[in-house]
């Protein structure tokens, strides 16, 4: 769907979802860049906090859009190094489904829980079964990968060794090639997990298993070079997942907040309403064209020619210049 019919005069702002802008370079066009945004970028984040609509979203559309952001050439902001593949988790029943994973895992007939690290085994396993599907999956199956990964699979069918020890050994030599596939070709793999704010996190069933996903996702990129996981949880849930960790200052020491200034918001609404302008009104477009939006006077120049001069407020009070 084009920008035109995105940005509407119902919503000149473009749809509240983050996820309907299917396209990764119109999904970057959208998206302004005050400084805390550029800083949890640059960051590279595992874990990114941020409430319901603060542009959780957005964060993982820069990731997604990377190669539009060097068309862009942006790069000197964000430090773009590599060509990227991008897999997206944006379903949280699918999310669900490598959670109920993890738990069955867990041995049924044990009296305890199993160390943290065990289960952060899981989830990395998990992790790289995603991965795998993401490779050898048709349309974006790498032949290298493919012949490496299927020589891996002939041994394990002819190995004669017992299914188990054989079954990780293919998983470890697959992993292997992709991993040199992706260091060999200069790639980095971005693994995104979005739209998780309708996951029921108080389940018990996620509980289990929640303090081995944070210390996967605090060590997955250590762990495996070229390959980071970036994973996004609503801030009011926030407290209880630190509750849940088995060690805080581990966990979360590749975590970001999303929280905006005043200034950042009038920022983010002049440019998407630039682009709305681009999109319906040229001539307008063409005045607003060349304003750097993270300059404060290029801001109040642009609300000085949208906003009146004096406001009457709800209680009947006089507002006057309520111009930035």
């Amino acid at each position: 769907m084009s920008l035109k019919r995105l940005l509407t005069e119902q919503e000149p702002f473009g749809p509240p979802d983050q996820t309907l802008i299917s396209n990764p370079s119109d999904a970057v066009d959208c998206i302004e860049f005050p400084h805390q945004f550029l800083e949890v970028i640059k960051q590279r984040p595992a874990i990114v906090f941020g409430r319901r609509g603060s542009g959780k979203s957005s964060v993982l559309s820069v990731y997604a859009g990377i190669e539009s952001l060097r068309r862009k050439q942006l790069p000197s902001k964000l430090a773009v190094k590599h060509d990227v593949d991008v897999i997206q988790i944006t379903s949280w029943r699918q999310f669900h489904d490598m959670v109920r994973t993890v738990a069955r895992s867990v041995p049924p007939d044990s009296d305890l829980a199993p160390p943290v690290e065990i289960v952060e085994e899981y989830w990395s396993e998990q992790i790289w079964f995603n991965i795998f599907g993401h490779y050898f999956d048709e349309s974006t199956r790498s032949p290298m990968v493919v012949n490496d990964a299927h020589q891996a699979a002939v041994n394990f069918v002819s190995s004669g060794r017992e299914a188990s020890a054989a079954a990780k050994k293919l998983y470890s030599e697959t992993r292997a090639q992709i991993l040199n596939y992706l260091e060999n070709t200069k790639k980095e793999l971005i693994i995104l997990f979005d739209n998780i704010e309708e996951y029921p996190v108080e389940n018990m069933v996620f509980r289990s298993v929640v303090a081995g996903l944070l210390r996967c996702l605090s060590r997955f990129s250590t762990m495996n070079p070229r390959a980071t996981v970036v994973f996004c949880f609503p801030e009011e849930v926030a407290n209880e997942v630190r509750q849940w960790s088995s060690n805080l200052l581990k966990d979360f020491r590749r975590s970001a907040t999303l929280r905006w200034r005043p200034g950042d918001l009038l920022q983010i609404a002049a440019h998407r309403f630039r682009l709305f302008i681009r999109e319906h009104d040229p001539s307008f477009y063409a005045v607003l064209e060349e304003y750097d939006f993270s300059r404060r006077e290029d801001l109040r120049n642009l609300y000085r020619q949208l906003m009146p001069t004096h406001v009457v407020n709800g209680l009947a009070c006089l507002i006057h210049d309520c111009r930035v």
